[in-house]
């Protein structure tokens, strides 16, 4: 595998991060995770702009975009990679020492990508099962656009699943649906589309904004709210969300079922659809 790492291209094996970097010590970077399909990134610009958006949140310099555009094709081509899961990582990089940050040398860029096809095909034709966190959502509405790279709770969360589940949900403070620990979720009902908005604090998904754009193309109304677990409970259908899954639809929450309805279904079509027009020859 060869990876990019601050100006390098490089075998996996030769790729050296000091343990001083603020993105080992504190998790304080951001990154963003992307899908390839026929050799190129799908809405490789959004997720770039939200890279650029977390980054200014936190001070740290973003790299020229135009030039992480060229680093991650070069990635995907070095690697001979067709369709693909990769990541983009800008940390902090080296500082004086102590949690805030003081006398920072260049952020740290690191880029990887390796084969993937998505998900068992099992999984949306039967749909899954999600379970409720005992944590609220720990992210600030203002936060939503920031893919930290300290992602603790959320790895607490996944490895407290029960069996069968394949999420949990996340609720805000005051008890509104926000997302699940790696995926926005959206509901159907009465040939509505709902989906909590960045109030209630979920990440900024790109899915999340491309499945909106699909769902109003094909007929859909599209709201973004403030939803309490009863809205969720009494939908029609319920998917979720993110550049892995795609649109995953969900079978089960707790002890309701739902449909995997027509809806989600022409959703999923409709995304599968945008990822060959985007990404073709």
């Amino acid at each position: 595998m060869i990876v990019y790492l601050n100006g390098s291209f490089l075998e996996k094996d030769r790729a050296k991060v000091s343990v001083f970097d603020r993105g080992f010590l504190y998790g304080d970077g951001v990154f963003e995770t992307l899908r390839v399909y026929s050799g190129r990134a799908f809405r490789l610009r959004a997720h770039l702009e939200r890279l650029k958006n977390g980054l200014k949140t936190l001070g740290i310099p973003c790299p020229d975009l135009r030039e992480l555009e060229t680093i991650i094709q070069s990635v995907i081509e070095k690697n001979s990679l067709k369709d693909a899961y990769l990541r983009l990582t800008v940390t902090r990089g080296l500082c004086k020492r102590g949690p805030i940050p003081k006398d920072c040398g260049p952020p740290t860029v690191f880029c990887f990508a390796e084969d993937f096809n998505g998900l068992p095909e099992n999984l949306y034709l039967e749909g899954v099962k999600i379970g409720l966190s005992r944590r609220p959502q720990w992210r600030l509405p203002e936060e939503s656009h920031v893919k930290g790279v300290s992602f603790l709770p959320n790895i607490i969360d996944r490895m407290s699943t029960t069996e069968g589940e394949f999420d949990l949900l996340y609720l805000t403070p005051e008890g509104f649906v926000s997302e699940t620990t790696v995926c926005n979720i959206f509901f159907i009902k009465d040939n509505t589309l709902y989906t909590p908005s960045l109030e209630c604090a979920p990440l900024a998904g790109i899915t999340r904004e491309t499945v909106m754009e699909i769902g109003r193309k094909k007929g859909l109304q599209t709201i973004e709210g403030r939803f309490k677990l009863s809205d969720l409970k009494e939908a029609e259908e319920v998917f979720l969300t993110n550049t892995l899954v795609e649109v995953l639809p969900v079978r089960q929450f707790q002890d309701v079922t739902f449909e995997i309805g027509p809806w989600t279904r022409k959703i999923m079509d409709g995304y599968r659809e945008l990822v060959k027009q985007e990404t073709s020859d």
